[in-house]
């Protein structure tokens, strides 16, 4: 049997919803009366009594929360928006909730959903729309339903079969073109830096017969030319190592001691342009465990980041892509959630605005 509980922040704790209210009044430009977000948990596995046990110190808490049980309060007037995650991606709150349910317990670990229910008063068809738009993120999340589930199992996926493309290697340039065309492929302008990468390539590895073209190869070459021109003198290298590390010289009680420095810088344009959560928290979680593995101590991180016009209209937001907005601020926020869970302190923020981004 499914047992469901919803859980909304009190007044004077509510502070996503009046966030979420400002800016659809203020960004999207849309009209709401009011603005309620819930927390669904559907639970499967658990008896009466843990139940009651859970409700209240996992689940809610009561200074600041109203925990409800099955059903919402009266939202006479409300649409109901519910959003949940993807099937496979994973859902940090309802993992979280599962593990601490059974500390409680000691007993077997349930099986827990979780999705976000929004209660807009007084909203138009159109509004709503708007505001649908806004919230979900269709690369991480899905509208979802009211209806209890028969099951919280998650079910085999469809495993669709990847297609061969025979002949690919024969093609002209003019077919790869079709092909890119046809499949939707982009074809990014980075002749110059590949003409570049050849001669690099040419010149410390045209004699060697282990070495061969490969992207990796292009993301490190460089180092070689730098080194070669004596811009990398105090370079440490290592067979283990995947960040950048030097040789510094230190005062340690008067004495000069030899010491690495080590600094990672991670990259993660694409999956933070798509899914800004994840994708800005696993950038960050990169250039930590790097370093790790070079057995340094990670004691400090940076967070330099760029985007577009964050004030810029929202439907004027390329299609296909999210809102600059959106894109910033949840950026920031899955940054701080794996910076914060580790504990790392964070010297530097700084922010570019430009409309190259």
């Amino acid at each position: 049997m499914i047992k469901r509980l919803f859980v909304n922040k009190k007044d004077g704790y509510n502070v996503a919803e009046k966030k979420l209210f400002n800016d659809i009044t203020n960004v999207l430009g849309a009209k709401v009366a009011n603005v309620k977000i819930f927390i669904r948990y559907d639970i499967q596995g658990l008896s009466d009594d843990d139940m009651q046990s859970a409700k209240n110190t996992i689940f809610g808490e009561n200074p600041v929360d109203t925990v409800y049980d099955n059903n919402l309060p009266e939202l006479a007037g409300s649409k109901l928006l519910v959003v949940e995650y993807l099937p496979g991606q994973y859902d940090q709150r309802a993992d979280s909730a599962m593990q601490c349910v059974q500390l409680l317990t000691m007993g077997a670990r349930p099986i827990i959903k979780c999705a976000t229910v929004y209660a807009f008063k007084d909203c138009s068809d159109k509004d709503f729309e708007i505001i649908k738009n806004y919230i979900i993120n269709p690369v991480e999340s899905r509208e979802g339903s009211m209806d209890i589930p028969e099951s919280l199992e998650d079910a085999a996926a469809e495993v669709k079969e990847v297609p061969t493309i025979d002949g690919f290697i024969k093609m002209s340039d003019s077919d790869i073109q079709n092909y890119h065309a046809k499949i939707g492929f982009a074809n990014p302008h980075i002749q110059k830096a590949l003409d570049m990468y050849n001669d690099l390539f040419a010149e410390f590895n045209g004699k060697r017969a282990d070495k061969y073209k490969c992207l990796m190869d292009i993301a490190v070459i460089g180092v070689k030319k730098l080194k070669q021109i004596g811009l990398l003198n105090n370079l440490d290298t290592s067979d283990e190592i995947n960040a950048c590390s030097i040789v510094v010289n230190v005062d340690v009680d008067g004495k000069d001691e030899e010491w690495l420095i080590m600094f990672k810088n991670e990259t993660h344009n694409h999956p933070t342009e798509i899914e800004p959560f994840g994708g800005a928290a696993t950038c960050l979680g990169g250039a930590i465990r790097d370093p790790l593995s070079g057995r340094t101590y990670v004691y400090q991180a940076m967070r330099v980041t760029g985007a577009g016009d964050i004030k810029a209209d929202f439907k004027d937001t390329l299609k296909g892509k999210l809102p600059q907005r959106v894109i910033s601020k949840t950026a920031a926020s899955g940054y701080s959630s794996y910076g914060n869970q580790i504990g790392l302190a964070t010297g530097l923020v700084r922010e570019m605005y430009h409309d190259n981004y």
